[in-house]
C-alpha cells in the first residue's frame, strides 16, 4: 500500500484507478495483457497488439449475444463466472464491479471475468470506497467501484484512439461532499476536495453519525458510464446472408474470367479471408452505466439522457473514422468493377446496457432519498420504468404533453436524431428484495424492472449507422444466486 504524508490514514493503493479513469485488459487467447495491468494515468490507452481474433474458426456464426448484468460487487464470483460461461455471451456489460475492496475479498472482479472468458475488457472506476469502520462488515471498502465492459473480439482501438471511454453524469448524490458533511474531523484533516488522489479519514468516537447513505459508505468519485467500440464480426449481425455471399461469389468467378490465374491468386493472397481481416468487422459501440439509486427519478432521467447524447456526438466521429480507414487500407489493382446495386451495409450500431435503478414507485414513493423531485407524486399510478420510458425514450409523445401531465420539464428527452429501444416488457422484474417479501412471499413490496437493454434503431433516413434488432430476449439468475439482480440476454442482428 502507498504511504501518504499528513497524518496517518488509508490511501489508495497506487496500482487501483481514480474515479473517472478506465483500465484496460486483454485475455484473448495470443494477446500481451498480463494480470498486473496498470490503471491508465493520462499515457496512451493500449490497444488490441498480439491479439488473436476468435471469431470465425472456434466460434460458429449465430446472433450476436448481448449480456447485462450487476453482479453485486462480485459477493458470488464464482457463480457469477459459472453462469456468464453458461450464457456464452459475446458482449458482456457488468454493473457493480469491485477492485481490491475487502467486501469481495480483495478481488478485481470485472478482470476475473475478463480471464475466465477469455475475453478483452475494460473498466471504469466510479468511487474509491473508503476503508472505515463507519462500515459493516458487508460493505467493507478499501478498493474502488465501477462498471466493466468485456467483448469476445476486442474494441476498436488503434494507434490516437481508445478503445473504451468515460462518460461522467450529472451529480444527482454528491457522494463526496455528503462523506466531508458526515465526517467533518477527518475531511478538514484529510483536506479533502476536487483533484485530490486520496481522501483519508481518521475516525475518532466522536464522529458525526448521520443517518445519510454516506454515512455508512464513505466514498469519493461519482457515477460514470463506461463506453466501448466493440469489434463484431459482420456474420454476427447477419449482415452476410446467404444469397448475398452466393452473389459475391458469382462475381468473382464473372471477374475471374477476365484475369490471368496468377494475378487471381495475388489478389488473394493480399486481401486473405474476409471474415477474419479487419474488413470483415463491424463496431457495436456498448455502455455500461449504474444510475444513482440514491435521488429521484428525475435525476435517475438526466443521467441517461447524458449518455444518449454522448451517443449523439460521439457515432458520427466513430462512423467517420472507420470510413477512413476502409479508404485508406491497400488495395489490389484491378479491372473496374460495375457500381454497387445497393449501398455498403453500415458499420456502427450502438446499445445502452446497465441497472437504471427504476424502483421509485409502491412503497419505495415514500423514501425521501430514493424518491426525490417532481416525479415523486406526478408518476403516480405508473412504475418508474414506464415513467422513464415516456419521459426520455418515448418518440411518440410531444413535449407539451409530457410537460402537462408529468411536470417539470421535457429536458430529460431522448435526443431526436437517435431512437432507442427496449425488447423487454416494462413489468419485467430484474430485482425483487427478499427483505421486503411477507406473508411468506406472496406479499412483495420491493420489486421492478431495475435493469435495461437499449437498443439503436435505424434512422428513418439514410444515416451512418444502423440499427439493431432483437430476435430473442430473457433472463438469467432467475432464483438470485449470484446476484441481487436477474440477468439480461439478448441476441441481436442488423435491421434490414
Amino acid at each position: 500500500m502507498a504511504s501518504s504524508s499528513g497524518g496517518e490514514g488509508p490511501s489508495l493503493r497506487r496500482d487501483l484507478p481514480l474515479p473517472g479513469q478506465v483500465v484496460h485488459y486483454d485475455y484473448r487467447e495470443g494477446s500481451q495483457s498480463s494480470s498486473r495491468d496498470r490503471p491508465d494515468r493520462g499515457a496512451k490507452k493500449p490497444g488490441n497488439e498480439g491479439a488473436t481474433d476468435s471469431s470465425t474458426s472456434s466460434h460458429p456464426p449465430r446472433p450476436l449475444r448481448l449480456v447485462s448484468f450487476n453482479v453485486e460487487r462480485g459477493y458470488e464470483l464464482a457463480r457469477v463466472v459459472s453462469l456468464l460461461k453458461h450464457l456464452d455471451p459475446d458482449i458482456v456489460a457488468l454493473q457493480e464491479c469491485d477492485w481490491g475492496c475487502k467486501r469481495s475479498r480483495s478481488a478485481d472482479v470485472g478482470r476475473e471475468i475478463a480471464k475466465a472468458l477469455k475475453f478483452a475488457g475494460a473498466f471504469a472506476a466510479e468511487f474509491e470506497e473508503v476503508d472505515s469502520p463507519a462500515r459493516s462488515e458487508r460493505d467493507a471498502g478499501g478498493g474502488v467501484h465501477g462498471n466493466a465492459v468485456l467483448c469476445r473480439w476486442g474494441f476498436a482501438a488503434g494507434p490516437g484512439k481508445e478503445g473504451a471511454f468515460s462518460v461522467p453524469h450529472a451529480l444527482a448524490y454528491d457522494w463526496e461532499h455528503e462523506t466531508e458533511r458526515a465526517f467533518p474531523a477527518a475531511a478538514a484533516a484529510a483536506g479533502a476536495g476536487p483533484g485530490r488522489r486520496s481522501l483519508r479519514f481518521l475516525f475518532g468516537p466522536k464522529r458525526r453519525r448521520g443517518g445519510t447513505p454516506a454515512s455508512r459508505e464513505p466514498r469519493r468519485g461519482g457515477r460514470v458510464a463506461l463506453g466501448a467500440a466493440c469489434r463484431v464480426p459482420v456474420e454476427m449481425l447477419g449482415l452476410l446472408n446467404e444469397e448475398t455471399k452466393e452473389e459475391e461469389l458469382k462475381e468473382e468467378e464473372a471477374e475471374g474470367e477476365e484475369r490471368e490465374e496468377g494475378e487471381e491468386k495475388e489478389e488473394e493472397e493480399a486481401s486473405g479471408d474476409k471474415r477474419g481481416s479487419e474488413s470483415g468487422f463491424v463496431v457495436v459501440v456498448a455502455y455500461s452505466l449504474h444510475l444513482e439509486c440514491f435521488c429521484g427519478a428525475a435525476g435517475r432521467a438526466l443521467q441517461l439522457r447524458e449518455v444518449l447524447l454522448d451517443a449523439e456526438e460521439r457515432l458520427p466521429k466513430l462512423s467517420r473514422e472507420l470510413l477512413l480507414e476502409q479508404s485508406s487500407e491497400p488495395r489490389v489493382s484491378s479491372p473496374p468493377r460495375a457500381p454497387p446495386r445497393s449501398p455498403p451495409p453500415p458499420r456502427l450500431f450502438c446499445s445502452v446496457l446497465g441497472d437504471f435503478n427504476t424502483l421509485a414507485h409502491g412503497i419505495v414513493r415514500l423514501s425521501p432519498l430514493r424518491a426525490r423531485g417532481f416525479a415523486r407524486w406526478s408518476s403516480l399510478g405508473r412504475t418508474e420504468a414506464r415513467w422513464l420510458h415516456r419521459r426520455v425514450l418515448s418518440s411518440r409523445v410531444d413535449d407539451e404533453e409530457v410537460e402537462r401531465e408529468d411536470g417539470g420539464s421535457s429536458k430529460e428527452r431522448c435526443p431526436p436524431s437517435l431512437f432507442f429501444e427496449c425488447p423487454f416488457p416494462l413489468d419485467t422484474v430484474t430485482f425483487d428484495n427478499p427483505s421486503y417479501h411477507f406473508a411468506g412471499g406472496r406479499l412483495r413490496l420491493v420489486r421492478g424492472k431495475l435493469d435495461w437493454a437499449l437498443l439503436l434503431k435505424k434512422g428513418k433516413e439514410k444515416s451512418y449507422y444502423g440499427g439493431l434488432r432483437a430476435l430473442s430476449a430473457t433472463t438469467a439468475n432467475e432464483d438470485f444466486s449470484a446476484s441481487d439482480h436477474r440477468a439480461l440476454v439478448v441476441e441481436v442482428v442488423a435491421e434490414e
